[in-house]
């Protein structure tokens, strides 16, 4: 059911002072870069900034690849997490915030076909 971990992100306030910020300490130029999302490749894992997060910066969410969405969040939900119901589709593919027992926040990621 369970890929990888494909994505570890943040929201951010400020997009560029957080490019400038990483970039300095990854030591290298993003390998996308958006006023909403940018992206760092560090080996098989991508580090993301988002910007205009609901609610604002909130720490970092682990984005992890699945098979099936559906499949993965009822898992969750069971285990004793919450499910947002909204799936969001994005140019990688299909994501679904999920919430474990403390309310960490878990990205289901399911990537495109074709």
């Amino acid at each position: 059911m369970v890929g990888h971990i494909d994505t570890v992100w943040a929201g951010v306030t400020d997009m560029n002072r957080s490019v400038r910020f990483y970039t300095a300490l990854i030591g290298q130029e993003p390998a996308y870069a958006s006023p909403h999302w940018t992206a760092f490749r560090l080996g098989a894992v991508t580090l993301g900034l988002h910007a205009d997060m609901p609610g604002g910066a909130a720490g970092f969410v682990v984005s992890i690849e699945v098979a099936d969405l559906e499949t993965a969040a009822g898992a969750c939900r069971e285990a004793g997490g919450e499910v947002d119901p909204e799936i969001h589709e994005t140019p990688r593919g299909h994501v679904q915030m999920v919430f474990d027992p403390d309310r960490n926040r878990i990205q289901l990621f399911r990537a495109a076909t074709g």
